[in-house]
């Protein structure tokens, strides 16, 4: 699991104010309770001998390790330059004491170090540790967001909505500038809410989605990661929130550098935009406003048609039904007027059709598809096609991939809209005569 930049550039943050701290003290003699004080990525530690008392510190931010051979085990350790040494010393250290008095800020030292290694399962694995001896622990918290947002959104969003309750009460550690810790406190919130907006979106929970993500986005308006989440949030929403134009239109742009991100995210916003505004006009003065402003200004609207309207625009614009696309057959018959509707009906009922739609499930001759680009967004099924005749093991299309298939339209389902295909037969490419035994040759698709 690897952290992204947000999180290696917060913690390395936090790593700095290593610097600041005061200097660690040397071996206590044997009358002296040693004090560890918590930091990021840093214990401070102080001496009190009966000799020469020093100045009482907060009690409750205060722990005593009593025990000499303890003490001198744990300094080696965070003393250590070495971040993959410190983190080993570390280890050894909780190993050999488990139920050390400094066991958090033992494991916020081992969090630190493994970060500073470059080693993000670990750094991950410790902010696990440290979340279930800490649970307020806003650094461990904010490590486990960002770690499971891609790769498990709902955890990663309960664990962004604990961050945001913790955060309050996330004040500065000893040894930091306040500047930096001003960042931090802003750069946790921005992650907090971007995951569990984003956990809230994989939930189809869009009114918490929009306010989330629209946190997240207030607070790092460049971020594409937060951007285009929130104009699906906006733009799956029944009825439709056209400030979601003025987002996906943002994410175009933000997503100019990532030719396969830009094409995806272009395709499924226009579509949106045609759909709902029954014409591409205003579009592409839209994009250049989006462009230059991360915000919509006051008042901000695309004017609405009525869905039948629309759909008889569509028809009008493409007379030949057997060439619309899934997306326009999908709106025109769950929206057109029922004369509208039927006459595009005709036009395809029974042909042979050739297509790619991403596989939902199969079960024996029936394939789930999602052929437009919500179902695909939505990962719901639109289509089902039944094939001709049973799929061969080596060919059996996969969950989650693409597939190419040949197969006639039979019925469909107005509401929830489902197009029954039949005849399906897989579009499996064929090697020349004699050339059987050699390899396929594999070549890259081009950029789209």
């Amino acid at each position: 699991m690897k952290l992204n930049q947000l999180a290696v550039l917060v913690l390395g943050a936090a790593a700095s104010a290593l610097a600041q701290a005061p200097a660690q003290p040397a071996q206590p003699p044997a009358q002296t309770t040693t004090t560890t004080t918590q930091q990021p990525g840093q214990s401070t530690t102080s001496t009190t001998t009966t000799a020469q008392p020093q100045q009482p510190a907060q009690p409750q931010q205060k722990k005593e390790i009593k025990d000499p051979a303890e003490y001198n085990s744990y300094i080696s350790a965070i003393g250590m330059s070495n971040p993959a040494q410190k983190g080993q010393a570390l280890e050894q250290f909780l190993q050999q004491y488990p139920n050390t008095v400094v066991k958090t800020d033992a494991l916020q030292q081992l969090m630190g170090a493994y970060q500073q290694a470059n080693n993000g399962p670990k750094a991950v694995d410790a902010a696990g540790r440290l979340s279930q001896a800490d649970p307020n622990n806003v650094f461990a918290l904010f490590i486990l967001t960002v770690s499971n947002r891609a790769t498990n959104p709902t955890q990663g969003g309960q664990y962004g909505l604990r961050g945001l309750q913790t955060l309050p009460n996330f004040t500065k550690p000893e040894g930091m500038a306040a500047d930096t810790y001003e960042k931090l406190k802003r750069d946790f919130e921005g992650a907090f809410s971007g995951a569990a907006g984003f956990g809230a979106l994989q939930q189809k929970d869009y009114p918490n989605a929009q306010k989330y993500l629209g946190a997240a986005v207030q607070a790092n308006p460049d971020d594409l990661q937060n951007v285009y989440p929130l104009a699906v949030a906006y733009l799956q929403t029944t009825p439709l929130n056209p400030l979601g134009f003025w987002y996906g239109a943002r994410a175009i742009h933000l997503s100019a550098n990532n030719a396969a991100a830009n094409a995806q995210i272009t395709k499924y916003v226009e579509a949106k935009y045609h759909n709902f505004h029954g014409g591409d006009d205003g579009w592409q003065q839209l994009l250049q406003q989006a462009a230059a402003s991360p915000n919509p200004p006051a008042g901000f609207s695309v004017t609405q048609e009525t869905p039948a309207i629309q759909a008889k625009k569509m028809i009008q614009a493409n007379p030949d039904p057997k060439k619309m696309d899934f997306g326009t057959l999908s709106f025109i018959f769950q929206n057109a007027d029922p004369a509208d509707a039927e006459q595009v009906w005709n036009g395809i009922k029974g042909v042979n059709m050739q297509f790619k739609a991403n596989v939902i499930s199969v079960q024996g001759t029936t394939l789930m598809l999602a052929s437009t680009a919500d179902a695909i967004q939505a990962n719901q099924a639109d289509m089902q096609v039944t094939m001709a005749a049973a799929i061969p093991p080596k060919l059996m299309p996969k969950v989650g991939g693409e597939v190419g298939l040949q197969a006639a339209p039979v019925s469909y389902d107005k509401s929830p809209y489902l197009l029954h295909m039949g005849e399906g037969k897989l579009l499996v490419s064929k090697a020349a005569p004699g050339t059987r035994r050699k390899p396929p040759v594999r070549r890259r698709r081009p950029a789209r």
